[in-house]
Formats: C-alpha cells, structure tokens, sequence
C-alpha cells in the first residue's frame, strides 16, 4: 500500500480556479479567498515582518501574505523538516510566487476567520485572524514538546494573526507592534478563561501561533510607537483582541457563555463529571448515577456556582504564583467550599454541613463540594 504524503494529497486535490475578493482597502491592499488559503495581495513596496518559515522575518517588496489552512485541517501529514515546502507548493497551487510571498498556516478553517478594522483619524488597522486552540492552547513557560528534533509533527490549532496597518512604520515599530498584538492576543484567551492542555494554567496562546505585520512605507502617515500608551497600540490591541475572540468562537464555539459552566472551568485541572461521580462515593447515602450527573449539570451551569467555582479555583492560581501561603490558600478554599450551601442565591434546605479537608487544596475540596451538593440537593427541581 503506498504511503499517503501531504504531496500525495495535495496533487488530488480540486483547486478553485477563481479568487474570491474578500475586502479592498482603501490603502490598496486586497483581501481574497482560493479555496484553503486567505491571501493578501499588496501593493508594491509594502514593508512585512512574518513568523514565516518561508520568506520570514523584515522584507520589502512582498507581492502577497498568506494564511492557509493544512490539508483537511490534518497537520500530521506534514512534517517540521518538510514546512517550508509544503508552504512553497500551497502558494504555487493558488497562482502565488513563492519568491515574492510569505505563508502562514493551521488546521483553522479559513471560514471561520474574523476581521476586524479600527480607525482614528488618518490611522486604520485591520487584525485578520483564525484561531483554534482545542488541542494545542498552552501557556508560555509549560514543558516543551520537543528540542529541535527533526520529524516531529505540528499540532493541530493554532492563532494566525494578519496586522495591517495603513501608516508608514519603521522597522522597530513593527517589532514593538509584534509586542502589543500579542499582549493583546493573550488578554482575549485571558478573558475568557481558556485553559493550556500541558499544564493547570491560563492558555497565553497555542505552540504554534503566527503573526504577519504588514506596513506602507509610502504612506505620509509616519507612526513610530506601537506601545500600548500611543493611539496605534490601542487600536492594535482593540483590533486583535476582537478578532482573536471571534475567530475562537467560530471556530471551537469558545465563548463566555461556553465557559459559564463550573465543570467546563475544572477542566483546567483535568477534573470530569467521572471524577466528581467518583468523590460521591465515599460520602453517606446513595444515589443512582444517571440521576447524580443530572443534578451536577443543573448545578454547574448556576452562574452563582460558576463564580463562586472561578473564586476558589484562582486561590490555586495565586497559591502556585506565590501571592499567598499554601496552608492560608488551603484554609480559604476550605472555607468557601464549605459555605457554598448558604452563599448560593437560592440555597436548598436540607443540605447537610459540607465536609472539608482544610489541609487539602482547594481543587479535591470543591470536587468533595460539588459531589455532595449534586448528590444530597435537588437542583433539577
């Protein structure tokens, strides 16, 4: 049987013949769409900075940047060695030079990419964005994956980020503008609580996320701060922080109300409905499972329950950042655990005293919390 290759792939698949314009900007550059890939054609001596294995880094006189989504979002056929040239046949099937252009990929469907544009006054900036993060969300600082060895395979989900800005920008502007997209990439993954998948932190991104800038050195514009102090930075951040979000709900349906679910948020700390059955066990009485896990549900979808879940799970946060002693950390979330019952907004009577373990962390307390209350409380009536 012969093996299946990314090229394999790539020479059965129907192309589309025709691009679809996406948006004309006003600065000249135009936005399409050829099947898998989202192009942005630009104008003559347009000033880039990519996180490109092809044609990355500072250039001038790129005639396109790309985003393309791999092969039926599979990035398993394509290989770290094998990147750049996966990239070079991707630009030649949509009718791109590969001398004259940079790529961007992920498994993100180009679909369920977001734009974004803010202006003020002379100034317009435009974030395009895709974004995924189910399999690959982690934290800067988590254990890597590999050491520069060669045949290790890309991750599925990714953000790709394309900035453009309408104003003349000096190289370290872009660099600086890199910095403040970033930041502000973080802050949407921050807001909504997206958790990483190699550690019990807050995602600040995935592994692999990439970012074009692109700038017009012929525009008399001249913009020379992309720090979050100047009007630039704030429309940078305002931009990405939107399109990032956008992106993240159209393409993994992660958005607040997703994440208004206490057991959504203790998949941070890998705890399931399972584990929370399981913690039922050891306390008084029975209780059928299939009517165990109906009661956590109506339970963990209260929104007093989410917050007060988010409360007592950041006491791990600031335990493991140092901000407090463990043993207070532990007495607290003790605590908080316990009074659950009457804190609620409408407490159930009945209730028995919830039993703690004030010497345990905070996480085995609210899992031992929430098994007696969906056990012993009646949250489907």
């Amino acid at each position: 049987m012969t093996a299946v290759t990314w090229q394999s792939v790539m020479e059965q698949e129907v192309v589309e013949k025709e691009r679809r314009l996406i948006r004309r900007f006003q600065s000249g550059e135009c936005l399409y769409r050829q099947g898998r890939v989202l192009m942005l054609i630009l104008p003559e001596g347009r000033r880039t900075l990519v996180t490109s294995y092809m044609n990355g880094g500072y250039q001038e006189g790129l005639q396109a940047v790309f985003n393309s989504q791999t092969i039926d979002g599979d990035h398993a056929l394509v290989k770290i060695e094998d990147y750049s040239q996966f990239l070079r046949a991707t630009a030649e099937q949509v009718g791109l030079d590969p001398e004259r252009c940079a790529g961007l990929s992920t498994a993100a469907r180009m679909d369920n990419a977001a734009l974004v544009t803010k202006r003020f006054k002379a100034t317009e900036v435009t974030a395009i964005v895709t974004a995924g993060i189910e399999c690959n969300g982690g934290r800067a600082g988590d254990p890597a994956a590999y050491n520069e060895v060669r045949g290790v395979e890309f991750l599925g989900g990714t953000i790709v980020t394309m900035l453009l800005i309408n104003g003349d920008l000096p190289r370290q502007t872009m660099a600086r503008a890199i910095m403040t997209a970033t930041e502000a990439k973080t802050c949407a993954l921050q807001q909504l609580m997206a958790h990483s998948r190699y550690s019990t932190g807050i995602a600040t991104g995935s592994g692999t996320d990439q970012i074009a800038i692109i700038a017009d050195p012929g525009s008399s514009n001249r913009l020379t701060d992309a720090g979050k102090h100047s009007k630039l930075g704030e429309l940078v951040g305002q931009c990405v922080i939107e399109a990032t979000s956008q992106a993240l709900d159209k393409q993994n349906g992660l958005n607040p109300l997703s994440q208004r679910n206490a057991l959504v948020r203790l998949q941070r700390f890998r705890v399931t409905e399972r584990d929370i059955w399981m913690s039922s066990q050891k306390f008084p009485g029975s209780c059928g499972e299939q009517d165990f896990l109906r009661s956590l549900s109506a339970l963990a979808g209260r929104p007093d329950v989410v917050a007060a879940t988010g409360s007592i799970l950041h006491l791990m946060d600031e335990i493991s950042w140092g901000l407090i002693p463990e043993d207070v950390g532990r007495r607290m979330g003790a605590a908080l655990v316990k009074d659950l019952p009457r804190t609620l907004s409408a407490p159930h009577e009945g209730l028995p005293d919830l039993m703690v373990d004030e010497t345990a962390d905070p996480v085995p307390n609210l899992v031992d919390g929430l098994a007696q209350m969906a056990k012993y409380g009646r949250w489907c009536t």
